[in-house]
């Protein structure tokens, strides 16, 4: 799961990656584990799927965010 999510962060501009990427990560196993620990193995799994399906809409709307910030200056 920790590849998935990092194949998220992809999509994110390439100055978020640099400088939050190792952050997200590390939040993203942090929370994994702790959920692991408390509930198990199948609500770890559905905890990690949720993350990166926020992880996608939030890059969309940041990317989003940037192009309409282009398209006024254009």
């Amino acid at each position: 799961m920790q590849h998935l999510f990092r194949l998220v962060l992809v999509l994110y501009p390439v100055e978020f990656q640099a400088e939050y990427g190792r952050a997200q990560v590390q939040m993203f196993l942090d929370n994994l584990r702790a959920e692991y620990r408390a509930r198990g193995k199948t609500k770890a799994l559905r905890l990690s799927l949720e993350m990166v399906m926020d992880g996608i809409w939030a890059a969309l709307a940041e990317q989003w965010g940037v192009l309409k910030q282009d398209l006024r200056y254009a």
